[in-house]
């Protein structure tokens, strides 16, 4: 009786910690299913994001139409989440489905990605991600102490590039975070 009773003891002490681990890892990742959708009826698209941004900035001028979400915490400047609609400059622009290009031309394609001027910033990586249905371009690149992703992708009706903005310090856990909410990420109709 003593033997079942000492591993009763122990096994109610094992799910206790389990269960107590399963809180501390929701908490501190939390899943899609607990994520705030933010849906923007002007800019035709929603997006879940990890929780209520503490501020949402639309932004209307022609060349800087879209949405920034800041989900910093505690007045830091990190990290903020913005999606931009940006027209077609020409038939080669980067708003393509990467998925499309044979090897050689995916290659010459991120070469020239890296060539690019980024406003002072020094390119790190061009890969390619899925955000929702759709299959983008994604870049990133540093400034000092500032990172930038963006994934730049065609929708259906609209060109898109979702940028993640964040600091070195922070970046592999927004990035992840980043990366999780990226498949939400829905054109609505009308």
């Amino acid at each position: 009786m003593e033997e079942i009773k000492k591993e009763l003891w122990q096994t109610g002490h094992i799910i206790i910690v389990g269960f107590l681990l399963a809180v501390v890892l929701m908490v501190s990742f939390p899943s899609v299913s607990q994520a705030y959708t933010y849906q923007s009826d002007e800019y035709r698209f929603k997006i879940s994001g990890p929780e209520k941004p503490g501020k949402i900035t639309v932004m209307t001028k022609k060349d800087e139409a879209g949405v920034a979400l800041d989900f910093s915490q505690d007045n830091a400047d990190y990290p903020v989440w913005m999606v931009m609609l940006e027209p077609a400059k020409n038939k080669n622009d980067n708003f393509i489905d990467p998925t499309t290009l044979t090897a050689e031309e995916l290659r010459e394609y991120f070469a020239g990605l890296q060539q690019e001027d980024y406003e002072g910033a020094v390119f790190e990586k061009a890969d390619i991600i899925k955000v929702g249905k759709y299959n983008a371009t994604l870049l990133i690149t540093r400034k000092g102490e500032e990172i930038s992703v963006m994934a730049m992708f065609k929708a259906n009706r609209e060109n898109y590039v979702i940028t993640l903005l964040t600091d070195k310090n922070g970046f592999e856990k927004d990035f992840s975070v980043f990366q999780q909410y990226l498949g939400s990420f829905a054109e609505l109709c009308g």
